[in-house]
């Protein structure tokens, strides 16, 4: 009976480990389409840039689609996955960042009297 418990256990944990482990690329890749559309939303990102990181997410998703086509991903298919998500996430950044610092150069308008 501990032998059956032990290994209910184990792959359990298992199970557990291999749902994470899928749920970490999905949830990076909501958290970063949440931004974007957040910046969209605060002004602070432009429609067509938004479109172009939009377009970063699809291919970052279809690269993952096509490195996990034999059912599994290698060490090294996740780093360039991370790899990949990390400059999709430094781009937005500096999308949302540049499009501020534009409006902060912007000349005001002179008051009209």
């Amino acid at each position: 009976m501990k032998y059956i418990s032990i290994i209910f256990t184990g792959m359990s944990l298992l199970i557990a480990d291999s749902c994470f482990a899928r749920g970490g690329f999905h949830h990076r890749q909501n958290h970063q389409r949440k931004r974007i559309n957040q910046g969209v939303r605060t002004g602070n990102l432009p429609r067509d840039q938004a479109k172009e990181l939009r377009g970063d997410l699809r291919q970052d998703r279809k690269e993952r689609q096509a490195l996990a086509a034999d059912g599994r991903l290698s060490p090294e298919d996740r780093k360039t996955l991370r790899e990949s998500q990390n400059e999709t996430s430094r781009k937005i950044e500096e999308y949302k960042t540049d499009d501020i610092t534009r409006a902060a150069k912007r000349p005001t308008m002179p008051a009209q009297n």
